[in-house]
């Protein structure tokens, strides 16, 4: 056998060892899928879907309500599960890295008691319901 060959055995011994059998397989037929698509992307994907966004006009400076309760959602969901620095949120949604902050504590302190914050609470537990679908889909 070639040293190309052996590699791809040992790699595919190390992910039977890692994730098992069915899990190795079910990654190697996803390989070409969406599934293959990097958190960051599909976290921004999902957030443009849920409110009919495109993502190349998420930095435009006037933003609509809609565009405004997308850059919150979208800062928390980037920091807090793809781990982007708010600099880096910032660059995207064309904002400071103060407002990204001042985003991000915001979500922290929605009311329950107050309907419309209630409500967009409910939306972010939506997509973070799918985002750990998708993390386990990867993984």
């Amino acid at each position: 056998m070639t040293k190309k060959v052996l590699s791809v055995i040992k790699a595919l011994e190390g992910s039977i060892e890692k994730i098992g059998v069915d899990k190795t397989i079910k990654k190697l037929n996803t390989s070409d899928d969406s599934k293959s698509t990097s958190l960051s992307d599909y976290i921004i994907q999902i957030v443009c879907d849920e409110f009919n966004l495109k993502p190349n006009k998420l930095h435009l400076s006037g933003k609509s309500s809609t565009q405004k309760k997308a850059s919150h959602i979208l800062s928390h969901l980037l920091y807090f599960n793809a781990w982007w620095t708010q600099s880096e949120i910032g660059d995207l949604l064309g904002r400071s890295k103060a407002s990204v902050n001042r985003y991000i504590s915001n979500i922290n302190y929605l009311s329950e008691s107050v309907q419309e914050e209630k409500e967009f609470k409910e939306s972010i537990l939506h997509l973070e319901e799918k985002i750990k679908n998708f993390k386990n889909n990867l993984y």
